[in-house]
C-alpha cells in the first residue's frame, strides 16, 4: 500500500507545472530513462491515475454494500467475505496492470533497481 501512495506522489509531481522532466529527474533518475522511456512512463502515469480514480468510486461503492449488509439484523459473513474480495481482486488488478506496463518498457537492469526501491519504500 504504501507503493501506491509513492505513485500517488508521482501523479502530484506530473502534474505540477513546468517542465516534465522535474518529474523524472527527481524521482526517477536512479533508473537513467531515455527520452522514450520518459515519454511511455509518463503516459503510463497518466493512464494509473485514471484507474485509481475508477478504483477509488468501486471501492467505495463496495464499502457502502459493506455497510448496509452490516445493518441487517442477521449478519451475513460470506456476503462480507466475497464483498472483501471484490475489494482485493480490484486493488490487484489495478497493480498488477500498472507493474506490468512499467515491467515492459525497463530493461534488466532498470527492473532490478526498481524492484529495490519498490522493496525499500514497502519497509518503511
Amino acid at each position: 500500500m504504501k507503493f501506491l501512495i509513492v505513485i500517488l506522489l508521482f501523479f502530484t509531481l506530473l502534474n505540477a507545472e513546468g517542465e516534465n522532466h522535474h518529474f523524472y529527474s527527481k524521482d526517477l533518475t536512479y533508473l537513467h530513462l531515455s527520452q522514450t522511456q520518459s515519454k511511455q512512463m509518463k503516459k503510463i502515469l497518466k493512464e494509473y491515475r485514471k484507474s485509481r480514480k475508477i478504483y477509488r468510486k468501486q471501492k467505495e461503492k463496495i464499502s457502502k454494500l459493506k455497510q448496509k449488509e452490516f445493518l441487517n439484523e442477521k449478519f451475513n459473513v460470506e456476503k462480507l467475505k466475497r464483498l472483501d474480495a471484490k475489494i482485493s481482486t480490484l486493488t490487484a488488478a489495478t497493480e498488477i496492470k500498472f507493474l506490468q506496463q512499467i515491467h515492459k518498457i525497463l530493461s534488466k537492469k532498470q527492473r532490478k533497481k526498481f524492484a529495490l526501491y519498490m522493496n525499500e519504500w514497502d519497509s518503511e
